[in-house]
């Protein structure tokens, strides 16, 4: 399994991208702190598509700057349906 990375190392190592994320922590103002890169890339629904066949409990975020009402969309967990 890949390791653990702060959320600032996820933010570089992959630039405005959307990050599915495994084995995630957050602090005491529910900020995400680390996680596990499960998938990623540039397009938000083939990284949805990732999370709803991979593991039980992930979390999908945005390592850019959100624009134009995509809030809501990147805070979620996403559990796989079926």
């Amino acid at each position: 399994m890949p390791d653990k990375l702060t959320w600032d190392e996820i933010k570089k190592r992959f630039p405005d991208e959307w990050v599915v994320l495994v084995d995630y922590s957050f602090n005491d103002n529910e900020d995400l702190t680390d996680g596990v890169v499960y998938a990623h890339g540039p397009e938000r629904a083939q990284v949805y598509a990732s999370a709803s066949q991979g593991p039980k409990r992930t979390a999908v975020r945005y390592t850019g700057e959100i624009r134009g009402g995509l809030i809501g969309f990147y805070a979620e967990d996403v559990e796989p349906k079926g």
